[in-house]
């Protein structure tokens, strides 16, 4: 850094003065700006050296890795196809023939895009990831471009912490393993298809013309408030921290160059009140300050917490509940789901969000099961937590119905809908027992009709029940053969025992049940075989109909 403006940028800046190392690390650059894998890239071919294989998707590496690269470097987005069509106008790129010619390209490529890029080519040598030459490029700020085999890279940050080398990769696959944008160590990059032989520095030559920075605009007296900085270079950064009268309270300094255009520093401010900052991004070039922004600490639990649903009271699995919160002086907010039927807490959300007593914020909660529930909320901060009301809803949704029928054939389930009516139930047959329907116990319990309403909003069981029937002539006992009716399923007309054939026991039953035999008991089923005129009545012309089916059938 020169001198005069260094003075310069720490004058602009006084009072007490605090180091800050960079606690978090952001991405080397707001991630890649090319991904060569894109299908546009398919569609751009240069026909210059080759017919065959020369799109931008097949051997585009060497141009997108560049790009990536400055934008890393200073955010500036070049167009790759534009870089690609001046690169084959002097030879240094021939796709489908080769590729990227590495040296003819970075002979000539500062003084065909240095000044409208603002970098300059530092060196190009043959070594590896461990090389100062490197090292000390990336410490100062600069980016790299490093060739592994049949692929360039960039290379956009160094952690000297850690010996973590930032990577941002246009095409990633399994080959290599890397995603677009990663921090990577050295043996990762000494090794395989990732090993790095030969390496172009590009330096900035560019004064910062953006500068950010964001803040929980309240934070607690106990905690650290996190800032986050952001500028167009990578470069040095310092904080000003002011109180609401306007006087320093702290300067905060980060010379992370080799890690990012974005950068976290952590400050812990013991006394409640209202405060600014602003931050100063600077390199060699110049020197760009922010806006500045006003945030607020505070030394007590949240002062209310208040909760409302946007968009009704009921619902269908998948469908968003939109719930607004508000309150005063809180960080984050829980919130909780319960069972209104059993009390069991079926969720839990959690989410660090500020609120103030200005400000609300919209949340929202996806059943993934039909209920009736409660939701209740709180706000919370480093103090302590202030509770809403709850409100309750109800989810429709499917639900699994199980059949209990042992020994006797038929469906074992089905899928109903909560509060909604079970429909069409199966009709079962047994020798030797009336189906007397679906019950809710094995023994007991309230019978289910398919006008009854799905109560239950979980899976559960319908049984069976049965009585015993015993059938008579004068000299003959008629048993039907066991057998099921499925749903809406039909046997033949005049089969009203259902022993699958039309006879004499037939014409005894039909007579006793229009005589209106009281010992007798009968099953829809049956008497619908009995209608054998289909006037939905049970007369004598039924029984003058079975008559004429048996004399033909004799």
């Amino acid at each position: 850094m020169h001198f005069s403006r260094a003075k310069r940028f720490l004058s602009c800046l006084s009072a007490t003065v605090l180091t800050a190392a960079c606690t978090l690390h952001a991405s080397a650059a707001e991630g890649r700006l090319y991904n060569q894998y894109d299908p546009y890239w398919n569609t751009i071919k240069f026909e210059k050296y080759c017919k065959e294989q020369n799109t931008m998707y097949i051997s585009g590496c060497g141009i997108f890795s560049f790009c990536n690269a400055i934008y890393a470097l200073n955010s500036i987005e070049l167009d790759a196809q534009e870089v690609g069509a001046w690169a084959v106008d002097n030879g240094s790129y021939r796709p489908g023939n080769g590729g990227l010619y590495r040296d003819l390209f970075y002979a000539d490529v500062e003084e065909g895009w240095g000044e409208r890029a603002k970098f300059t080519l530092a060196d190009t040598f043959y070594g590896d990831v461990t090389d100062e030459r490197l090292i000390n490029h990336l410490k100062a700020g600069g980016v790299a471009v490093v060739h592994v085999p049949y692929h360039f890279m960039a290379i956009t940050g160094y952690n000297e912490a850690n010996g973590m080398y930032h990577i941002i990769e246009s095409a990633c696959n399994e080959r290599r393993n890397i995603p677009g944008d990663s921090w990577q160590t050295a043996w990762k990059m000494t090794n395989g298809r990732t090993q790095g032989t030969w390496f172009a520095l590009l330096a900035n030559t560019k004064a910062p013309e953006f500068a950010e920075v964001t803040v929980n605009r309240l934070q607690s007296a106990v905690g650290l408030a996190d800032f986050t900085l952001n500028s167009d270079i990578k470069g040095d950064f310092a904080l000003g921290i002011d109180n609401e009268a306007g006087q320093r309270i702290s300067t905060l300094y980060s010379y992370n160059k080799g890690y990012s255009c974005c950068q976290h520093v952590q400050q812990n401010i013991p006394e409640a009140g209202m405060y600014s900052c602003y931050v100063t991004s600077q390199n060699d070039y110049g020197m760009f300050s922010s806006e500045r922004v006003w945030f607020e600490v505070f030394d007590e639990a949240p002062a209310s917490a208040a909760m409302s649903i946007l968009n009704g009271t009921e619902f269908t699995c998948g469908d968003a509940v939109e719930l607004e919160l508000s309150g005063g002086i809180a960080t984050s907010y829980q919130l909780r789901v319960v069972d209104r039927a059993t009390g069991e807490l079926v969720d839990t959300q959690e989410e660090t969000m500020n609120f103030s007593d200005e400000e609300s914020h919209t949340v929202t909660w996806t059943p993934d099961r039909p209920g009736y529930f409660t939701l209740e909320a709180s706000l919370v901060n480093d103090y302590g937590t202030a509770e809403t009301e709850q409100y309750d809803i109800t989810v429709k949704g499917s639900v699994q119905v199980y059949f209990s029928h042992p020994d006797v054939a038929g469906p074992t389930g089905a899928t109903v809908s909560f509060l909604e009516t079970y429909g069409g139930l199966p009709i079962l047959q047994q020798e030797g027992f009336s189906f007397d329907g679906w019950f809710t116990d094995a023994d007991g319990g309230e019978q289910i009709l398919k006008d009854t309403v799905v109560e239950s909003a979980v899976p559960h069981t319908l049984y069976a029940h049965w009585t015993p029937v015993v059938m008579t002539t004068a000299t003959t006992t008629v048993q039907a053969e066991p057998s099921v009716l499925p749903l809406h399923g039909v046997y033949h007309k005049g089969d009203i025992n259902m022993n699958g054939s039309v006879d004499v026991a037939d014409a005894v039953l039909l007579a006793r049940i229009v005589a209106e035999d009281d010992s007798l008991q009968v099953n829809e089923a049956m008497l619908a075989q009995a209608d054998l005129d289909s006037d939905g009545f049970l007369t004598v012309l039924d029984l003058q109909h079975l008559g004429k089916m048996l004399t033909r059938m004799l």
